[in-house]
């Protein structure tokens, strides 16, 4: 009897331990299921975010859209439940309606991962087009929080074209962004301001190295021909600040007949960060993404893209034009270019200006020949641009350029 009683507790203590254990195993499984739909969630919502901000409107029927229509729907769903955090529910709103009216976003992210800029019209400003301009900071792949860049000055600000980290010989980092925007129409503004991660804050802090003082967060602007440049370089050659093996690129301009216009020659003054700050190493560089053998210039004229080619027109410091071109619709970078012509002409035409270049086997190149003709639907004239090549009056080739506007 006593040994069937000690069984009998055994098999009650055990099958008491067992029901003990299941609860545990139940309770435990609620708890990851409840981290893993906020981990979900979270994920789901940066991908969306993400998403929103680097796939444009033209891009409507890509799969990666149909994957954020995904994302979008169980996002309302979530918040429908009530699943959202706060700051969730605000930060799926904005991307929503930018998304609902097909907002075109310019966006920037630093290569460490760990600020990304978003701008967009805020529909203000007239002849001065004015962006709202966010930075959300992440951590390891994880949103922190967004940050409204202009919201303590007077008004919105240029939109982040690009930003580039700086890590400081003491293992700090801070990160160099370049605003660039235009106001009455033809006036471009382009410039730099640093910044320094603080936490879940950002704080302005020195251009030159990095340093908490507020007389040196920006680089002086440099004010352009928005339009010139706008077709010179048809909006492929990065003219503009940029940040390549620890030396900084700042635009040079030269003077125009408007002296309140001033032309992006594609040409820079270089500053090298050695560990702690900024020094200036050259005074006048060519563009660090051009052969030696082309560095020789004074301005870029023009810059053309053809689905075949890349055209690149300079005029030298001598005053001449010359042709430089590679066989690839993209431009390409520190490759020698496959033909180089040099004394060409410029011609005055109807429709604007050409540049005209003739081979010594007796070739003959037009950069920039334009053709124009209404629209047989809304009547509107529209205009294209062609490199064009002959020989012995046969022609080679002819090749619309390409254009990102």
């Amino acid at each position: 009897m006593k040994t069937s009683f000690s069984i009998a507790l055994v098999m009650l203590a055990m099958l008491f331990h067992g029901c003990t254990n299941t609860g545990q195993q139940t309770s435990s499984q609620n708890v990851n299921d409840e981290k893993d739909s906020k981990q979900t969630i979270a994920n789901t919502l940066n991908e969306y975010c993400y998403n929103v901000i680097t796939i444009t409107p033209l891009m409507a029927n890509s799969e990666n859209s149909a994957l954020m229509t995904n994302d979008e729907n169980d996002l309302l769903r979530w918040k429908e439940k009530g699943m959202l955090t706060l700051e969730q529910e605000e930060r799926f709103d904005r991307f929503y309606d930018l998304r609902q009216n097909e907002v075109t976003i310019t966006w920037a992210e630093s290569d460490d991962d760990r600020l990304l800029f978003y701008s967009y019209d805020a529909n203000m400003g007239g002849t001065m087009t004015q962006f709202n301009v966010f930075a959300e900071i992440h951590d390891h792949g994880n949103y922190v929080t967004t940050i409204n860049l202009d919201e303590e000055e007077e008004e919105l600000g240029f939109p982040v074209v690009d930003v580039n980290t700086v890590k400081k010989s003491d293992g700090s980092v801070y990160y160099i962004v370049v605003r660039q925007g235009s106001f009455e129409s033809a006036h471009g503004l382009v410039y730099a301001e640093a910044y320094a991660l603080d936490g879940k804050k950002l704080r302005r802090v020195r251009v030159e190295d990095g340093m908490d003082d507020d007389s040196g967060t920006m680089f002086e602007p440099t004010g352009y021909d928005s339009a010139e440049w706008y077709y010179t370089s048809n909006l492929q050659v990065e003219g503009m600040y940029r940040y390549v093996n620890s030396n900084l690129y700042i635009p040079l301009t030269a003077e125009t007949d408007d002296p309140e216009l001033s032309l992006i020659t594609d040409r820079y003054k270089v500053l090298h960060f050695n560990g702690k700050k900024f020094v200036e190493q050259q005074s006048n560089c060519a563009n660090p993404y051009l052969p030696a053998s082309l560095a020789d210039y004074d301005h870029l004229v023009r810059y053309c893209q053809t689905r075949e080619r890349a055209v690149r027109v300079d005029r030298l410091k001598d005053g001449s034009l010359r042709y430089a071109e590679w066989d690839t619709g993209v431009f390409p970078t520190n490759i020698e270019p496959v033909l180089v012509i040099a004394n060409g002409k410029e011609v005055k035409t109807h429709d604007g200006t050409e540049y005209h270049f003739t081979k010594s086997d007796g070739t003959q190149y037009v950069v920039c020949h334009t053709e124009c003709e209404p629209d047989a639907n809304d009547g509107i004239t529209y205009c294209t641009e062609y490199v064009i090549a002959t020989q012995n009056g046969k022609q080679i080739f002819k090749e619309a350029r390409e254009s990102d506007y």
